[in-house]
């Protein structure tokens, strides 16, 4: 389930290491030729972490829960300072951890 490509380095030892902790998640969205169609971000707090259901965020202000996946070595621990996502100008003080991922779309289905 969980098909990405991993890159080491510094970064969180165990997905239990997550539980409790904040993550500012910054996701690029591209095509299947790798051309950026879009990014987002956002961040919340882990309330679960585990290899079956991944890395469980509670985001920030809303009721949404978002699924990432379960590998630590994405989670790296964030530099002290105040971030500013890029799509709404709110801010995080201090966030535990960022973490970042591309997104695939998959190609649309052809209607004949």
């Amino acid at each position: 389930m969980w098909n990405i490509y991993r890159k080491g380095n510094t970064m969180a030892n165990t997905l239990d290491e997550l539980v409790g902790k904040t993550v500012l998640v910054g996701i690029a969205h591209v095509d299947k030729n790798d051309k950026l169609l879009g990014r987002s971000q956002y961040f919340g707090t882990v309330i679960k972490a585990d290899m079956k259901d991944g890395v469980i965020i509670r985001r920030h202000g809303v009721s949404d829960l978002e699924a990432l996946p379960p590998f630590p070595e994405q989670y790296i621990p964030a530099k002290k300072g105040t971030y500013t996502l890029q799509s709404n100008g709110l801010q995080i003080k201090n966030p535990d951890y960022t973490c970042t991922w591309r997104l695939y779309s998959r190609p649309a289905d052809k209607k004949q």
